[in-house]
């Protein structure tokens, strides 16, 4: 793909994705208490009315996503072929480290936080020699707004998606440090030397990408698009056993016209099927010395990656893993009509604007009604000035006219009454916010349930959450995709022998990674994370039940296992582990052979005493 293709698909996606754009600034406006529209901001200041924000929709996004924080999943890898449990243990322990090494957790749960309430959270998977010269892995959120996917797309975190891109401003410094002979465009489409930019549609992301819009002209500032994608390319897999000796020592050690030999060694590594794959320059080397040999013919996706600018190409190469985007996504729901995801916030706007429309409205009615005062006739009062002075002083007496109060010429003034539909209607405005948004006071913990055990509010916290189980199944998806790119970055960039942390029942050691060549493919678990607040109280609960119930069953073994889910600090986890050891390795060889020995002389001495006694009464009785 060329960069001008690559402009035109762009192009096609930000036009389409224009509309969910603008929804989702404002999704995220509406979260941070920005609710008013400067339409009916202009039109409340100019006639001096109050303008007042409720923000009931943060808290709901918040509960939420709180939820999420409270039961994270992990990751963990299970071999498709046996004799590799080993090795499986040791990868899923390194993808445990890289993650808190990156503080993977949080990032992840920001991005969750944006699908939430705009509809996709997305995070970036990239290497980092910054901070670790031999290489870092990096999870970071991604802002949603900088995000262009291909529109054709339908399956949930964007599966099916040909291409995506992310358009990042950038500083000018820090972008030629990257790329030192580039040029690049301004955030508004302008160059540095002012020079023309064809680029079609151009108009669209300058206006619309996650760049922030139309800023003008800004010299320190540049826009910088990754774009990715992926295409199919032939690939030949031959059978190992089909080869014999003679034809692998020739692919070994005969050198092609470029003085290289004709293959590596790795490439000879057959797969579980007994199969070597081979790419189409690989193949058109050794074409000649597969005679007679089945070769079978497949095509496969190879991912590339482009950094461009403008018109100007910076930059082009496979993807780190070379089959997989460095972009993942968390979608929420789906929109069939404009072909779009969005969160919770798009249900709940209209109820929070009448929300604080009736509220602003009714604080106008109390500050302009009447405060108190009189209806009376000129004749009423002795002295009327005397008497508008002291009509507010309970302390003081005021003089009336002789047949004043008979004749009614004083009634107070009537007040304006607040109607008395507008509060039942701004009431029900509040409940609709949650109500839309499918979530009920247990899910937010705001319920008032007199049941004491909690049994019945933990049912319907369960019965909450399961009309939000589009917003955790995008997650779960996430996961497990995140988790294939994790592995295959780690057996790519990672090298074997580097020490890895691991947790395990004999505390924190390092260990070194290792790789199994026999066992490539892994599949995916995803699973509750033992350390989450929640899951680690709902099993301690049931495992002091079961506890109380069996005792029997409770070993001194699986009470140390226990301990992982116990709700104690993790340093006092370990401590008593420690010492529960001390007793568990029993005493070395030379403590055994002296116990023994003690226990031989205690039973002679026991026997010689027993013999001297039975003497003693037998002599006795003769």
């Amino acid at each position: 793909m060329d960069i001008e293709a690559a402009q035109k698909l762009l192009a096609r996606s930000v036009a389409k994705r224009r509309a969910w754009r603008e929804g989702a600034r404002e999704d995220f406006a509406f979260t941070a208490g920005h609710q008013w529209s400067e339409e009916d901001a202009a039109q409340m200041d100019e006639a001096l009315r109050p303008r007042t924000t409720f923000n009931t929709i943060a808290p709901v996004a918040d509960a939420i996503a709180g939820h999420e924080v409270s039961n994270r999943q992990e990751v963990s890898y299970l071999p498709r072929h046996t004799g590799a449990s080993g090795v499986n243990e040791v990868l899923t322990a390194a993808v445990e480290w890289i993650r808190e090494e990156c503080d993977a957790e949080h990032e992840e749960s920001e991005a969750f936080y944006d699908a939430t309430v705009c509809g996709e959270g997305w995070t970036g998977t990239e290497l980092d020699y910054e901070t670790d010269l031999d290489g870092r892995i990096e999870i970071a959120r991604v802002d949603p707004l900088e995000m262009d996917v291909d529109p054709a797309s339908s399956r949930k975190n964007y599966a099916d998606a040909k291409w995506l891109c992310r358009s990042k401003v950038y500083a000018r410094e820090d972008a030629l440090e990257l790329w030192p002979d580039g040029e690049f465009e301004a955030p508004d489409g302008s160059r540095e030397a002012d020079s023309p930019v064809d680029v079609i549609a151009a108009a669209f992301y300058r206006a619309d990408s996650g760049a922030g819009g139309r800023q003008g002209r800004d010299g320190d500032k540049v826009i910088i698009h990754d774009f990715q994608w992926w295409e199919l390319e032939p690939i030949y897999r031959v059978p190992v056993q089909q080869l014999g000796p003679e034809r692998t020592f020739l692919m070994l050690n005969t050198p092609d016209e470029e003085g290289s030999f004709l293959l590596p060694a790795h490439k000879l590594q057959p797969d579980a099927q007994g199969l070597i794959t081979l790419d189409a320059d690989e193949y058109k080397k050794v074409e000649a010395l597969l005679e007679g040999v089945t070769v079978l013919k497949q095509k496969r996706r190879r991912y590339q990656r482009m950094y461009f600018s403008g018109d100007e190409l910076l930059e082009q190469k496979p993807t780190p893993t070379g089959d997989s985007f460095t972009y993942k996504a968390i979608t929420a729901k789906r929109d069939r009509k404009l072909k779009c995801w969005y969160g919770i916030v798009r249900a709940m706007k209209d109820p929070q604007r009448w929300a604080n429309k009736f509220m602003s409205s009714m604080l106008e009615i109390v500050g302009t009604s009447g405060k108190g005062g009189l209806l009376y006739e000129p004749d009423a009062f002795l002295n009327l000035r005397q008497a508008e002075e002291d009509w507010a002083d309970p302390s003081r007496n005021v003089a009336m006219t002789d047949g004043a109060l008979a004749a009614q010429k004083i009634m107070p003034r009537p007040m304006n009454q607040m109607p008395p539909q507008m509060l039942g209607l701004m009431q029900y405005c509040n409940l609709s916010i949650q109500s839309v948004a499918g979530v009920n006071p247990e899910v937010m913990g705001l319920s008032q349930a007199l049941d004491p055990s909690g049994v019945m509010e933990q049912g319907r916290r369960q019965s909450g959450l399961n009309l939000l189980s589009y917003l955790f199944d995008g997650l779960r998806r996430y996961r497990k995709e995140q988790g294939r790119l994790l592995l295959k970055m780690i057996r790519q960039y990672i090298p074997q022998g580097r020490l890895i942390r691991v947790a395990g029942p004999e505390g924190i050691r390092y260990v070194p990674l290792v790789y199994d060549d026999n066992a490539v493919e892994y599949d995916v678990i995803v699973d509750e994370a033992p350390t989450a607040p929640n899951v680690k109280q709902r099993t301690w609960e049931a495992f002091t039940l079961l506890a109380g119930q069996l005792p029997q069953l409770i070993t001194p073994q699986v009470a140390l296992t226990a301990l992982d889910y116990s709700p104690f600090p993790a340093a006092m986890v370990q401590r008593l582990k420690q010492q529960a050891q001390v007793p568990a390795t029993g005493p070395d060889p030379m403590q055994q052979a002296e116990l023994a020995n003690l226990n031989a002389s205690t039973m002679l001495k026991g026997a010689q005493a027993e013999k001297a006694r039975a003497q003693t009464q037998g002599a006795v009785q003769a």
